[in-house]
């Protein structure tokens, strides 16, 4: 069984395979790391580059549905921004681009528990949209739902950040608000130099986050559906 996950950037990778390990999954076909890294997930072009980014994951998802060995696609995104309605507006851009390949049976709406199309005789495909397939945002909004909501950090990286965007005095884009808050949180960690699927290894062991919140369990059952996993 060939299957194949494309995402926006490295953090995205470093993210979903820090969650699959945390449960022991692993991806039927993809149990080494070679094989996991070199043939199951992707970023932007599909090419070991680094080029990332929404339009260049969409094209990848383009020519991976021309692709037709193979049986599993899974396709995780940002929601737009720069439109009223961000996830609805994103998931309408890959519906079109599904229908372009055949689909027929497509909803008008992503589902909230993240979207499943399985269509005879066609690869089947998944779907799901930074943060929750509904509001808008990107992996920083939902890695900040794996946050223990009391933790006094996050609340003082929130208040700073956006003390800096309200006095005009910040270097990052506003758009950018939620990355750089979530980065001065993992800043001020037991390792300052961690990365968001680094922090997700070793912060719920020691209770900064949990892996057990609504949000996170739909994106595991999401996984299971999209992609042929076993538990190791």
């Amino acid at each position: 069984m060939k299957q194949k996950l494309i995402v926006e950037g490295h953090n995205d990778i470093l993210v979903i395979s820090h969650l699959l390990m945390a449960k022991n999954l692993r991806i039927t076909g993809y149990n080494t790391k070679e094989r996991y890294e070199k043939e199951f997930v992707s970023i932007g072009t599909g090419k070991s580059n680094n080029d990332g980014g929404k339009e260049n994951a969409l094209k990848a998802f383009k020519a991976a549905l021309k692709t037709e060995e193979l049986d599993r696609i899974g396709l995780v995104v940002d929601a737009d921004s720069e439109t009223a309605n961000p996830a609805i507006d994103t998931w309408r851009s890959i519906r079109n681009i599904l229908q372009q390949n055949g689909y027929q049976n497509l909803p008008a709406e992503p589902n909230p528990s993240g979207t499943i199309i399985a269509e005879t005789d066609k690869a089947l495909i998944g779907v799901w949209i930074m943060p929750n397939n509904d509001s808008e945002g990107y992996l920083e909004h939902f890695f900040e739902g794996l946050i223990n909501p009391n933790d006094e950090f996050l609340e003082e990286a929130r208040r700073i950040t956006e003390g800096f965007v309200s006095d005009e005095r910040n270097r990052f884009s506003p758009t950018h608000q939620q990355k750089a808050k979530i980065r001065t949180w993992l800043a001020w960690q037991d390792d300052p130099e961690s990365p968001m699927g680094l922090a997700l290894r070793d912060y719920p062991r020691l209770g900064y986050m949990s892996l057990d919140t609504p949000l996170v369990e739909s994106f595991y059952d999401w996984l299971q559906l999209c992609f042929d996993t076993y538990v190791e």
